[in-house]
């Protein structure tokens, strides 16, 4: 009988140790989903190329890359720059998140973003994205006043002018395209506290490469675009005749941006050669792009446009730190 009741009381005691177990693992699985859902909001693909771009603004700013980084005020302000950046851009989008999710839920391709899909109530992704956005605010105005202006500048023309703009206008994609040039020129203002050369230029490059490869982007989708009832050059004109045009013509800009690196001693005649090379194949898949306008040319675009952006993002930071 002892042992009987031994017994009962072990599996007893096994089945509330698995319950527990159970209960655990339940609330870490929850867990890891709210922070994964919070982490989406920030649209992790487009914050990292900001970040990026805002980095290779600081180095260009820089006049002794080493001398920067060997003192303790020079890592500080670097951690600030990069975190401020960080945490607005992941506000912004988190914001735009909030702000357009009864149109996601019309789209195929954003269907299953956190705010549509019930994983995040929109009070809790508004509260998120308002809160991040100020610490980021926070960092970037211990910095200067004209990055913090510069950061200002970027949320509201994101949020409050391009965002609405796109269910009423084609011009919406060339004012988008200014609140995802503007970190670069951030980064390069937080080193110097104002605007020059080498930070114009950067700015230039990032507004120009965004075209083709919003433009790229949104003939892949523009059945979804449409049912999102977004007005854009793909939805307004089914045959992609501007699209492919204009998406040519902006990558010819790129071209003469990236020489203006040289001619104005920016870059080296390693990045002339390199950017220009990496441009003409950039610009041949535009051509194709025209010539066959299809799915797969405008995917074959869309990759190329990110083989572009960090090969002349990486020769940049080449020849900052030579």
């Amino acid at each position: 009988m002892k042992s009987l009741k031994f017994i009962k009381m072990t599996t007893t005691t096994h089945s509330l140790e698995l319950s527990n177990q159970m209960v655990n693992s339940k609330g870490l699985v929850e867990t890891h989903s709210k922070f994964s859902s919070y982490y989406e909001l920030s649209k992790p693909g487009i914050t990292k190329m900001v970040v990026f771009s805002t980095t290779v603004g600081y180095f260009l700013g820089l006049t002794s890359v080493s001398s920067h980084f060997s003192t303790l005020e020079g890592l500080v302000h670097f951690l600030l720059t990069v975190l401020g950046t960080t945490f607005v851009s992941a506000g912004s989008c988190a914001l735009n998140h909030y702000v357009e999710r009864s149109f996601d839920a019309k789209m195929a391709r954003t269907q299953n973003r956190p705010l549509v899909n019930g994983s995040l109530h929109p009070t809790q992704g508004l509260l998120f994205a308002l809160a991040i956005s100020v610490i980021g605010l926070y960092f970037v105005f211990l910095i200067n006043d004209l990055t913090f202006t510069l950061a200002v500048v970027t949320t509201v023309t994101y949020i409050a002018v391009y965002t609405p703009l796109k269910r009423k206008t084609t011009l919406s994609t060339i004012i988008g395209a200014l609140p995802g040039a503007i970190p670069a020129l951030g980064g390069y203002t937080s080193v110097t506290n104002s605007f020059g050369i080498p930070g114009i230029l950067l700015f230039s490059v990032l507004f120009f490469w965004q075209l083709p490869h919003f433009y790229s982007l949104s003939w892949l989708y523009r059945e979804d675009y449409s049912n999102g009832g977004f007005v854009l050059d793909s939805v307004v004109d089914p045959t992609g005749k501007n699209v492919s045009i204009k998406s040519s013509v902006y990558i010819v800009l790129l071209l003469a941006t990236t020489t203006a690196f040289y001619v104005f001693n920016v870059a080296s005649v390693l990045f002339l050669v390199g950017s220009t090379l990496v441009g003409c194949y950039f610009l041949y898949n535009a051509i194709l792009f025209i010539k066959n306008r299809t799915k797969k040319a405008s995917r074959t675009l869309l990759i190329s446009s990110y083989i572009y952006l960090m090969t002349v993002f990486f020769l940049l930071l080449i020849d900052t730190l030579l």
